[in-house]
């Protein structure tokens, strides 16, 4: 887990995990996001016939239409953006929320409105690709992500564009990149592709911390082995996460009770490792131990959209699993020590909101955005990965939900966004 093909790709791993070379992108001479953390979709389009507005809506699972995004200008246009109301439902998917909702584009032209609902409306309409942000929205309806992490990411070749993708993630499948051209007629190729990060069985366990190092884990003789030793690391690693806390939140002078709960859960998280280190062995296999490259001192925003990121969405997630396993685990072992688990990991959960409403308070209003859309980031990128199943026997022995059953109970967790607010 955690491993790279750097023979095959050329990438290096640092301590953190972090790609310090993709070779992949060694030819790309241009960053599509300019420098952004995200780029709307429907930005910059050079249709077939100009308009004065477009605007993304998304029908959300309760129902309601939502205006994800707006491009040209509203002013004067009495419908725009909110009509007028769809007549059927899109078939568009920019991948926008953890779970699929339909979504459509409004044209605005003047009092006229023209909705566009499948791909092939939206290609018609944009008629010949001659801009990047034309390029890009193809690649993303075709469920690739141009990702915004301040590389090069694309370039211009006559009148095709190429750029570099990624689908799949890092939790339960594997994360890959892509090299993809898209011609001036919208077709769209792939030139290569690669693992760019091995996924993580057992990847809902714990709070990650800055600066987890990607080791390789030892040989298992079993999947149960596998799976355990999985979750030690990640519990052992857990411990570090909380300790930083710990200390971070003492120097922002936070109140006692936060402190000392992060301090606590340090505690129960090396009790956790100890129990699951115990399991792995009773199966067969051995745990490694986690190596932490401690940085500098955070900010509260830092903090702050780390929580967002392995708190209110990994952690949280985690401790409804480990609450799914003490019901459901077959093996009378495993059954026992998620019972302690399973309430621990609830209580960092409750931490985690607590942790957050603290330091939104010391935010302005554009920190606290910066800190929302990382826990929408964290969703897509989370929960989109909940479809990969394990082995009957694993999901079995260990309680663990397939993959629709994960994919369900996820939904209903994070669609209580009241349990987000600050």
């Amino acid at each position: 887990m955690l491993q790279v093909l750097g023979a095959s790709l050329g990438f290096t791993m640092g301590c953190t995990g972090q790609m310090r070379e993709n070779k992949m992108r060694k030819d790309l001479t241009d960053d599509f996001c300019q420098g952004q953390d995200t780029v709307g979709f429907i930005q910059d389009l050079h249709p077939t016939e100009p308009v004065d507005a477009l605007a993304l809506r998304t029908s959300t699972y309760d129902e309601s239409l939502v205006v994800s995004e707006v491009a040209g200008n509203c002013d004067g246009i009495a419908a725009c953006p909110e009509e007028p109301p769809p007549e059927q439902e899109g078939t568009l998917d920019f991948g926008t929320s953890f779970y699929y909702e339909p979504q459509h584009v409004v044209a605005y032209r003047g009092d006229q409105a023209t909705i566009y609902y499948t791909e092939e409306e939206l290609r018609a309409f944009l008629g010949t690709i001659d801009t990047p942000a034309e390029a890009r929205l193809l690649l993303e309806l075709a469920g690739h992500r141009v990702p915004c992490d301040g590389e090069s990411n694309f370039k211009s070749e006559d009148t095709d564009y190429v750029f570099y993708t990624e689908t799949g993630h890092t939790c339960g499948e594997n994360l890959i990149g892509h090299v993809m051209r898209v011609s001036a007629a919208g077709e769209v190729t792939e030139e290569k592709d690669g693992v760019v990060e091995r996924g993580q069985k057992g990847c809902v366990v714990g709070r990650l911390p800055e600066g987890l190092c990607a080791d390789a884990q030892p040989p298992c003789t079993s999947e149960m082995a596998e799976y355990m030793a999985r979750a030690a690391y990640l519990e052992a690693a857990s411990v570090a996460a909380f300790e930083d806390l710990e200390q971070e939140l003492c120097a922002l002078g936070a109140p006692e009770a936060l402190v000392s709960w992060a301090a606590r859960a340090a505690r129960e998280e090396r009790r956790h490792a100890i129990h699951c280190r115990a399991l792995t062995r009773q199966f067969g296999g051995n745990a490694a131990v986690p190596r932490v490259e401690r940085g500098n001192k955070r900010t509260p925003l830092e903090i702050a959209r780390e929580n967002a990121r392995e708190g209110l969405t990994r952690e949280t997630f985690g401790a409804l699993i480990a609450q799914h396993q003490v019901v459901f685990a077959r093996d009378p072992d495993v059954r026992h020590i998620m019972t302690t688990i399973a309430r621990d990991e609830l209580s960092h959960a409750e931490f985690s909101v607590a942790l957050h409403r603290y330091l939104m308070s010391l935010l302005d209003a554009a920190e606290r955005d910066q800190v929302e859309a990382e826990r929408q980031a964290a969703l897509l990128s989370f929960g989109s990965s909940l479809l990969q199943d394990e082995s009957t026997e694993l999901r079995e022995q260990l309680g663990l939900p397939d993959g629709a059953t994960a994919q369900r109970l996820f939904t209903q967790l994070f669609a209580r966004t009241e349990l987000f607010e600050a």
